[in-house]
């Protein structure tokens, strides 16, 4: 029997009308082309295991980005359990739907453990990312893809098609302390596509000090990410880094102020190179007003 654990469904304006599934405010998998959005409702079976419909459930360390944007909402139900600590993600997602061939869809699960000792919380974890249905097939398979003309760092044979599948193992993790109360946070992301022969790894490693709550408080975040061309499938990964995608290296940097109740500002200075064997110079600025409610 399920029990809805929130009955409102909210909406949000979408400011742009592409298609883009990681890019903010921005959803490939939307209402049949309609501007809005519907936040998943979590549905849960029992006190520790929930469904959430229409949403990436995947733990990331201190909200870093290495496999999946921030913003990305695809098509599909999720899973996630927890329990004295330990905790399980699952989730099933359409890619490209296709009336005269096979569907692309993706199978995702996370195992993790989390735990304080002393004042200190860390958690550890693994996941497997299977994609179905990607290599052979070319850009024009994918709507997006199509319309885009680029496969955001992905290895392509001549004829425009992916070279590789991706079943992506991931290792993260994360540990959270307190130096005069001061919260302080060290954090790293690992993943390598069992299906590619070369430029098969990525890897994230950063820190975090502070966090935003109250008015006035603030919060510094720096990570430094490596990710090589068929590390993952470029178009979920993070849109802002190197401009999306993959094939690239470098640092970001990101500031947060908590200017008013529900309202936060940030600052993000993201110091890249596009493409790791001959890395073109990639920099960008980027400030969000972002509210909460």
């Amino acid at each position: 029997m399920f029990y809805p654990l929130n009955q409102a469904i909210c909406k949000t304006i979408s400011t742009f009308q592409n298609n883009s599934p990681s890019y903010k405010n921005l959803r490939v998998f939307n209402l049949e082309g309609s501007p809005f959005n519907i936040f998943p409702v979590p549905i849960a079976t029992r006190e520790a295991c929930y469904f959430l419909p229409g949403i990436i459930p995947f733990y990331t360390p201190i909200k870093s980005e290495l496999l999946w944007d921030s913003d990305l909402r695809p098509e599909g139900l999720a899973l996630q359990y927890k329990k004295n600590g330990l905790f399980f993600n699952g989730g099933f997602f359409f890619l490209e739907e296709r009336s005269k061939a096979d569907d692309s869809f993706l199978l995702g699960n996370q195992l993790g453990y989390s735990t304080t000792i002393n004042n200190t919380k860390m958690t550890i974890g693994t996941g497997y990312f299977d994609y179905i249905e990607i290599k052979g097939l070319s850009l024009s398979d994918f709507d997006y893809l199509e319309a885009e003309g680029d496969s955001f760092g992905n290895t392509l044979d001549a004829e425009s098609k992916f070279v590789n599948d991706y079943k992506e193992w991931e290792l993260f993790g994360d540990v959270t302390f307190k130096i005069n109360a001061l919260p302080i946070s060290l954090f790293f992301d690992y993943v390598f596509n069992t299906e590619a022969d070369e430029n098969e790894t990525g890897y994230l490693v950063g820190f975090k000090v502070n966090k935003t709550k109250k008015p006035g408080s603030w919060d510094f975040r720096y990570n430094y990410r490596e990710i090589e061309a068929d590390a993952v499938f470029g178009t979920f990964s993070d849109s802002d880094f190197i401009g999306g995608g993959t094939d690239g290296k470098g640092h970001e940097l990101n500031f947060g102020y908590q200017i008013g109740k529900g309202w936060k500002l940030s600052a993000a200075y993201f110091m890249n190179e596009v493409g790791l064997d001959d890395g073109q110079d990639f920099d960008r600025v980027q400030i969000d007003l972002k509210f909460k409610f």
